[in-house]
C-alpha cells in the first residue's frame, strides 16, 4: 500500500473518470466505519505480497516469510467478503472483489512441506514438516534424539559393566568416548579401545559408540542438503502462482491505500472535491494537511482561494516574515494534488478545475559541482516552469530574484508576471509570494492579476500575524521584528531601526520607529537624481582642488533650494 501510495502521488491523474471512481470508492469506505476498521486489522497482517512472491522466484525467501505468505493468503478471502457486505451493487466494488483470486492450493502447498513455526534458516533441520520425506526424519532423528540414544548406550554399559561413574564425552578431537576413573580399569570390557589416557581417568570407544558418530556427523551435512533440496523445489513449484499471487497483491495494495485514505478522511474532517470543466480552483477554508498535524486540534487557521484563468489568474501575496506565505501557496499545491490522485482535501469546499502540470519554485539550494549557484539554479528552475508550463497549468513561486541585487531581482519578478500574464499559451493560474511591494502595483495595468495579503494586526508596540490571507498589498515586511524574535541583538536591531530611518528618507524620531516593528525598505529611488547627473558629468582628472569645491558649493545651495521650494509648497 505504501509503494502504491508513493506511486499516485508521483503520478497524479488528469483523466477525470478513474478520478471520480477512486473518489467512490473512498466514499464506499468512508461511510462505513465498522467495515472499514475490520479490514484495516486484516490488512496489518498482510506482509508485503508481491515482494514476497518475487522472493520465492529468485529463491532469496525464508521460512518465517514463506509461511508468513502461507497465512496471508488464507485471510484474504475475508476482506473479500467484507467487501461485498459494503457494496454489493456498486461496480466499483464488484470490480475490486472479483479480481481478488482464490489462493487456497498456493496456501495449503506450502504448509504440506514447511513447518508452520519454522526455527532457524534452511539446512538447520527444523524448517520441513514431520512425515514428508521419511529419510529425512531419520537423519534428523541422529541429529535431535541423538542426546536420548547417547543416554541410553551409556544407561545400558554402566549395567552391563558395574562401573557407575562410565560416562559419555565428546571433544573435537577424539569424538564421542566413554571415560572410566583409574579406579575401575580392571572393569573395563574386552570390546573397549583405550583413545586417550588422563591423569585420573582412562577414555575408550567402542564399535557401537563410533557407528553412532558416524551417523550424528553424517547425518548434519544430510539434513542440510535434504532440506535446502526440499525448500528449493517448494520454491519452484510455487512459481506457476505468481501472475494470481501478483494480482492479488496489487487489488490489495488499493483496498489498503483507500481505505487508508478514507480513515484519514474521516479522522481530519477532510472533504471530497468537486470537479469542473473551468480553468479555476476554488477551495474554502483550506488546511495544510501536514502542518495542522503538527499544530493542537483545531489551531491552524484556514484559508480560501479563488484562482480562474478569466479573472483572477495571478494572485501576487505580500506581507511579513514568518506571516504563512510560503504555507499558503504550498497548501493550494498540496490540495490541488491530492484531488488529482482521487482524495478527499482538508477543506470546507472545493470545486477544481483539472490542472495538467503542477510547478514550483521555492526553497534555497545550489548545485556547486555543476557549477551552479543559488540565484543559479533559482534562475534555471523558473526558466523551466515558463518553457512548460500551459493555460491548464498551477504554478507557485515564492520569492523569484531575491538571490540577485534588489533592482536585478525586481527587474526579473516582474518580468515573469507580466509574461505569464501576456502570454497566451503560459497563461497558467499561478501564485506568486514576495517580499517586492512594487510588484503590487502589477494589478493596475495587468487584468487578470490580483493583490492578497497576510493580514496583521498592530496594537502599541505588538505585532500579531494572523496568518489570515485577505485582499489587498502588505506595506511592510516587518523583518527586523522576526530578527528580534530570532535573537538578535539589542544594539544590532536599535542600529537596524536607526539605518531603515535613514533608507526611508522619513525624518520622524527613533522614538516613533519603536512603534513598528519593521518596514519594507523602498526599491526605488524618489529624490531627483539631477545630482547624480552633476556628479557624473565631472572628469575628475581635469577639475582643481578649487574647481572642486566650488562645483561641491554650488550642488548644495541649489539642493537648499530645492528643498526650501518644497517646504513652501
Amino acid at each position: 500500500g505504501a509503494r502504491l501510495l508513493r506511486n499516485w502521488i508521483s503520478k497524479p491523474l488528469a483523466d477525470l473518470k478513474i478520478i471520480q471512481d477512486r473518489q467512490e470508492l473512498i466514499k464506499i469506505f468512508f461511510n462505513n466505519n465498522l467495515k472499514r476498521r475490520e479490514i484495516r486489522s486484516i490488512l496489518s497482517s498482510i506482509p508485503d505480497m508481491e515482494r514476497l512472491i518475487h522472493r520465492i522466484i529468485t529463491n532469496r525467501i525464508n521460512p518465517k516469510e514463506i509461511v508468513a505468505l502461507a497465512f496471508a493468503v488464507k485471510v484474504i478471502p475475508n476482506i473479500r467478503k467484507i467487501i461485498q457486505e459494503i457494496g454489493q451493487d456498486l461496480p466499483q466494488i464488484k470490480d475490486l472483489s472479483n479480481q481478488i483470486i482464490d489462493l487456497n492450493d498456493f496456501s495449503k502447498k506450502i504448509l504440506s512441506v514447511v513447518e508452520e513455526e519454522p526455527i532457524g534458516l534452511v539446512g538447520g533441520g527444523k524448517i520441513i514438516k514431520k512425515g514428508l520425506n521419511k529419510e529425512l526424519d531419520i537423519q534428523r532423528g541422529y541429529i535431535f534424539e541423538s542426546r536420548e540414544k547417547l543416554a541410553s548406550i551409556e544407561r545400558n554399559m554402566k549395567e552391563k559393566t558395574g562401573i557407575n561413574n562410565l560416562k559419555i564425552g565428546f571433544n573435537k578431537i577424539f569424538g564421542y568416548y566413554f571415560e572410566v576413573s583409574k579406579s575401575h580399569i580392571d572393569q573395563v570390557p574386552e570390546d573397549f579401545h583405550r583413545k586417550q589416557t588422563l591423569v585420573n581417568a582412562e577414555r575408550y570407544t567402542t564399535s557401537q559408540l563410533k557407528n553412532l558418530e558416524f551417523k550424528i556427523i553424517n547425518a548434519r551435512d544430510k539434513v542440510s542438503s535434504m532440506e535446502t533440496e526440499l525448500f528449493n523445489e517448494l520454491c519452484v513449484s510455487l512459481s506457476e502462482y505468481q501472475n494470481d499471487v501478483v494480482q492479488v497483491a496489487k487489488i490489495i495494495s488499493q483496498i489498503d491505500v483507500l481505505s487508508n485514505l478514507s480513515e484519514i478522511s474521516v479522522e481530519n474532517n477532510y472533504t471530497c472535491p468537486t470537479f469542473t470543466k473551468e480553468n479555476k480552483i476554488d477551495i474554502k477554508a483550506g488546511r495544510h494537511p501536514v502542518i495542522e498535524k503538527s499544530m493542537p486540534f483545531g489551531k491552524f487557521i484556514p484559508n480560501d482561494i479563488d484562482l480562474s484563468n478569466d479573472k483572477r489568474q495571478i494572485l501576487v501575496i505580500t506581507g511579513p516574515n514568518m506571516s504563512g506565505k510560503s504555507t499558503y501557496i504550498r497548501q493550494v499545491a498540496m490540495l490541488t494534488l491530492m484531488a488529482q490522485i482521487g482524495c478527499f482535501i482538508p477543506a470546507e469546499k472545493a470545486e477544481i478545475g483539472l490542472v495538467d502540470q503542477l510547478f514550483t519554485r521555492a526553497g534555497l539550494s545550489d548545485d556547486i559541482g555543476a557549477g551552479r549557484s543559488t540565484f543559479m539554479v533559482e534562475m534555471v528552475e523558473t526558466a523551466n516552469v515558463l518553457r512548460r508550463a500551459t493555460s491548464r497549468s498551477l504554478v507557485i513561486l515564492d520569492e523569484v530574484g531575491r538571490g540577485t541585487s534588489t533592482y536585478d531581482g525586481l527587474a526579473i519578478a516582474k518580468a515573469v508576471v507580466e509574461y505569464i500574464h501576456n502570454n497566451p499559451q503560459k497563461s497558467c493560474k499561478t501564485l506568486f509570494a514576495t517580499h517586492y511591494h512594487e510588484l503590487t502595483n502589477c494589478e493596475e495595468y495587468l487584468d487578470r492579476c490580483v493583490n492578497s495579503r497576510v493580514d496583521v494586526n498592530e496594537t502599541g508596540k505588538d505585532v500579531t500575524f494572523l496568518h489570515k490571507i485577505v485582499p489587498g498589498a502588505s506595506k511592510r515586511s516587518y523583518g527586523i521584528h522576526v530578527g528580534k524574535l530570532a535573537g538578535l541583538p539589542k544594539e544590532v536591531i536599535d542600529r537596524a531601526y536607526d539605518l531603515l530611518s535613514d533608507y526611508e528618507g522619513n525624518n520622524q524620531e527613533k522614538t516613533t520607529y519603536n512603534n513598528y516593528y519593521g518596514f519594507q525598505i523602498p526599491m526605488i529611488d524618489q529624490q531627483e537624481n539631477w545630482i547624480s547627473e552633476e556628479i557624473s558629468s565631472i572628469d575628475v582628472n581635469l577639475i582643481t582642488p578649487l574647481e572642486a569645491l566650488n562645483k561641491l558649493s554650488e550642488i548644495k545651495k541649489k539642493s537648499q533650494e530645492i528643498n526650501d521650494d518644497g517646504k513652501n509648497l
